[in-house]
């Protein structure tokens, strides 16, 4: 095959398989927003959109350098190991966010 054709090829197949990951990056982190709504909304807001925004951004890096260069190639490595430090990020935060919300439940007994 030709190198055009072999980008046209790669336009074709690899193109809308990195923009529907960036649109599910954005409806995780709206639905994620949207569903939190009751205790602690504001951090838990806070933690979600921080969880996927560098996600996004690589993504979407990865999605304008595509059709230039083997870039795309290191950026598609990185989002696997970005994917596994958000996740591993939210694991982390998750005790400081019982103690939050215990101190706030504590408050809210005391202030009845």
């Amino acid at each position: 095959m030709e190198t055009s054709e072999l980008q046209r090829n790669r336009f074709y197949s690899v193109t809308p398989a990195v923009a529907i990951t960036a649109l599910a990056e954005v409806l995780i982190t709206v639905s994620l927003c949207v569903l939190l709504t009751k205790r602690l909304l504001n951090t838990l807001i806070v933690y979600a959109v921080n969880r996927c925004l560098l996600n996004l951004l690589v993504t979407i890096a990865e999605l304008a350098i595509e059709l230039q260069n083997a870039w795309s190639t290191g950026l598609s490595l990185i989002i696997g190991s970005l994917y596994a430090n958000s996740f591993l990020a939210s694991l982390n935060c998750r005790k400081r966010l019982r103690r939050q919300d215990s101190t706030n439940n504590r408050s809210q007994m005391n202030a009845s």
